[in-house]
């Protein structure tokens, strides 16, 4: 009997905090790769610097990312990926409780954790 090839879906998770300049330019190189069979789940640790709505702003194709010109990683990251890219925003009661569904056909799923709860708790 042959099995039919499936494609499995993986999930890669950020945090980030008051750092959405280094965020982005992560989000450009992750949607840049070959494989697409993938979810980003990214989690704010209630960022100050207006973090979210940056994120935001670069799903809907409104913000671009900034790489100094003469760093390793503009290869990495240049030409920035075609937007927008289909994102759902999430607070954290929402997350955990399953209230809505996190098993959406958003590709960016942005959860705002409502705190900063480190790396461990931020995830």
């Amino acid at each position: 009997m042959i099995k039919s090839k499936q494609s499995l879906q993986t999930y890669i998770i950020l945090l980030n905090w008051n750092n959405y300049q280094d965020t982005l330019e992560c989000l450009e190189s992750l949607f840049k790769q070959d494989y697409k069979e993938f979810k980003i789940i990214l989690c704010d640790n209630d960022s100050t610097d207006g973090s979210v709505e940056h994120f935001i702003n670069w799903a809907e194709g409104k913000e671009l990312s900034i790489t100094p010109r003469n760093s390793f990683l503009q290869s990495l990251v240049k030409p920035a990926i075609k937007k927008p890219i289909s994102y759902c925003v999430f607070n954290r009661e929402q997350a955990e409780t399953k209230t809505t569904d996190i098993e959406t056909g958003a590709n960016l799923i942005i959860i705002k954790t409502g705190g900063n709860l480190g790396f461990a708790g931020g995830n």
